[in-house]
């Protein structure tokens, strides 16, 4: 069985605050020009299709287009499971279009409704290939199981594993009744010990992260999402493929890709496809004069056909108006159509990190005041850490509802 393996698109993403509608174009066709190459048995896409969970109509366009044109790539089966960033109803779209399309959207499950996981994956003759066990974005609210009564709290990671074990027992019958068939596992969560970037460090769509071992050995290979760098070792079992895009300034510095997985016979073989970038954004601090020459004869020597620039400096002889004027003189506008640049920030002298590091004002986001607010209310009621989730859940949503206004 071949499964091409892809997660958090983020789909509607804001770069700098411009719209990324013709990068995403640009991946998705490439993605299709991938499936119609490989031919795989499914494509995989773990989770955070879209970066909010009300899209813009143009973006539910791209989501639909692309899954009327994977079928007729070649591709017999998509699977896609829902990830934290998410609205179930836009996932789901219409029924007949998925069912067209061979098409398997999972958008909720518990224990108790392990079952509905189960993706055969066949052969145009009908054979069995191999098991998709599509697992998508377990909430608290849903899975959350009670732990001793002495303690009365609840704990997401146990009702995460009890997902898994009993999608597990399902998997090891069903290869019981196929011997030889592969087995693959889908996630969207955190696995322990994981390199992260900003946007899945922010506590927004982060909850406790798991261990490895939760992951029984009948899955051949485990598809994870939510997690935006990609798993270092091309030989794990558990493998996060990245996103395909850079979703934060600072996913920008290393290659972005999906993956190809081919499993059968006790054998897995794993291989990257590097998504090439429509556009690259480049964030810089410039202290001084020489510093901005030296930038800007950087970026036109880079080669790169479509740079976005953010620049902040620190010279005291050009003012704001001056410093866009001198960049958009320096850079040809063909390579870089976008320049957003400012004096750099007076620290504040009033504020600290802990440590006793000075903060800049830009640090003060909407996610880094409800944690120290919530760490302080914490701190105060011990009694209500167990809550912590709820909390950062009911925020969250709360928090994207005002920004999609």
């Amino acid at each position: 069985m071949k499964i091409l393996h892809t997660s958090d698109w983020h789909l509607g993403n804001r770069m700098m605050a411009c719209s990324r509608k013709e990068e995403f174009e640009h991946f998705l066709r490439w993605l299709l020009e991938c499936i119609e190459q490989e031919r795989p048995d499914a494509l995989l896409v773990c989770g955070d299709v879209f970066d909010t969970t009300t899209p813009a109509e143009s973006t539910r366009e791209l989501y639909c287009d692309f899954l009327s044109r994977a079928d007729a790539c070649g591709c017999r089966r998509v699977i896609i499971t829902a990830g934290n960033h998410d609205g179930v109803a836009q996932l789901g779209v219409s029924k007949p279009l998925l069912k067209r399309h061979h098409c398997t959207v999972v958008t909720k499950l518990s224990a108790a409704e392990a079952e509905e996981c189960l993706v055969p994956i066949c052969s145009e003759t009908g054979e069995a290939l191999g098991l998709v066990c599509a697992v998508p974005y377990l909430r608290p609210c849903e899975v959350s199981l009670p732990q001793v009564e002495e303690e009365r709290q609840f704990s997401y990671v146990r009702g995460v594993e009890a997902v898994y074990a009993r999608v597990a027992e399902l998997a090891a019958a069903w290869k019981a009744a196929h011997p030889g068939l592969p087995v693959v596992a889908m996630g969207h969560l955190p696995v322990q010990g994981v390199e992260t970037t900003a946007a899945t460090r922010a506590l927004i769509g982060t909850l406790d992260a798991v261990g490895e071992d939760i992951f029984a050995e009948v899955f051949d290979y485990v598809a994870l999402g939510h997690i935006h760098k990609p798993t270092p070792d091309a030989s794990a079992r558990v493998q996060y493929c990245g996103s395909p895009l850079p979703i934060g300034k600072d996913e920008t510095t290393y290659p972005h890709r999906v993956l190809v997985a081919e499993l059968g016979g006790g054998v897995r073989r794993v291989r990257a496809l590097e998504v090439p970038l429509w556009v690259t954004y480049r964030a810089a601090v410039c202290a001084d004069r020489p510093a901005l020459e030296a930038l800007v004869e950087e970026v036109k020597q880079s080669g790169k056909s479509r740079v976005c620039l953010e620049v902040e400096y620190g010279g005291a002889d050009l003012s704001t108006p001056e410093l866009n004027t001198y960049l958009r003189a320096a850079l040809p506008p063909e390579q870089v159509p976008l320049i957003r640049a400012a004096r750099l920030r007076e620290t504040l002298r009033l504020s600290r990190a802990p440590g006793g590091a000075a903060e800049r004002l830009a640090d003060y986001t909407p996610e880094l005041i409800f944690r120290r607010r919530l760490a302080e209310y914490l701190e105060r009621y011990p009694e209500q850490a167990p809550r912590r989730e709820l909390l950062a859940g009911l925020f969250g949503d709360v928090l994207r509802e005002i920004q999609n206004q």
